[in-house]
Parts: C-alpha cells; structure tokens; sequence
C-alpha cells in the first residue's frame, strides 16, 4: 500500500512538472506587424542597397544600425537624419530619427513647423519616444517633403536643401522596401 501511495505521488508531481515546464520559446515573442521584415525584402536589402549605408552593430543588441552614407553629418543649424535599425533576431527593422543637438536646443521635445501656401502645422517629437512614434514622425517629415512644405525647427530652415531631403528620403524609402511595403 506504501509503494502506491509513493508511486501516485510521483505521478501527480510529473504531471504537475509537465503542466509547469518551460513554455515554447516560439509563443513567447509575437513580431509587431508594422515592422515584420519578409526574408525577399531582407535579400533585397542586404544584396543591393546595404552598400549604400553605414553599418553599425551596438554589441550585446542584435541590431544593425544603417545609416545613410550621403547623409548631411555637420550642420550649424538644426538637423534630422535617420537610421534603419534591423533587429535581424526577430526580423524587424525600426526607423530612427536622429536629430543633431541644436535640434534639441530647448528642451526634450523637438517642435517642426510645416507650412503650405494653403494650411500648416507642426509636428512634435519627444526625445524618448517608442518605435511607433519614430516612424510616424519620420513618415510624416516624408510626406511634408514631398508636398513640398516648408519646415522650420526653432525658426531656423529645416531640411531645406536638397542632400538633406534626398538622404531623408532614400532612407525612408529603403526602409519601406524592407518591410515589403508599397512606396506612395
């Protein structure tokens, strides 16, 4: 009688070490949808325009950080570049805006004025902002270049000369490319 009470007692904690194991690694992680990258995209990517991008891999990240070579790098006025950052263990790629520090002048957020002949506005960007706020933003600079706005950071011109638009724009066309999405 003593050995089967052992011995459903050691059932019952097998069962119970079953039910409470690890769980799948694969439920552990879902990939946000916006920033999925398709292994063609990636191909693309890496094959034919990383050649045109800085490479930079943060250790101890699991992420590529490509920056633009052509990109404007001094500046005495206020300036956003971006980045592609390619968390390449989760395929996913995250867009980052990198304003220089007289951007940041006046505190932790960045204030853009955008305007038309017709309407405008501004755009504001937090210095601690989530991946869904820097592509947003940076998408948003996108489509004010090119509806040809005119953007002013702390009244000074904005992304006003053409290296500064094309770098923004190539990136950010690049980087819709690696999601698989259609450029507008």
């Amino acid at each position: 009688m003593r050995l089967f009470l052992y011995f459903c007692g050691w059932l019952a904690l097998l069962g119970l070490h079953s039910q409470c194991g690890t769980p799948d690694p694969r439920s552990q992680y879902q990939p946000l949808a916006d920033f999925h990258t398709p292994d063609d995209a990636e191909l693309f990517f890496k094959n034919v325009r990383q050649i045109y991008y800085d490479r930079e891999e943060p250790p101890n990240t699991h992420i590529t950080l490509y920056r633009l070579k052509k990109r404007v790098k001094t500046a005495d006025t206020p300036l956003i570049n971006l980045a592609i950052a390619h968390n390449w263990r989760f395929d996913e790629a995250y867009l980052v805006v990198e304003p220089n520090a007289l951007a940041f002048a006046t505190g932790d957020s960045l204030y853009i004025d955008w305007a038309s002949p017709v309407d405008s506005g501004q755009y504001v960007f937090a210095k601690r902002s989530n991946h869904h706020q820097h592509k947003a933003f940076a998408l948003s600079l996108y489509q004010s270049i090119k509806a040809q706005h005119t953007l002013r950071c702390q009244a000074s011109p904005l992304l006003h000369t053409t290296p500064q638009q094309e770098a923004l724009r190539l990136t950010i066309e690049d980087y819709l490319r690696l999601l698989g999405k259609e450029i507008e």
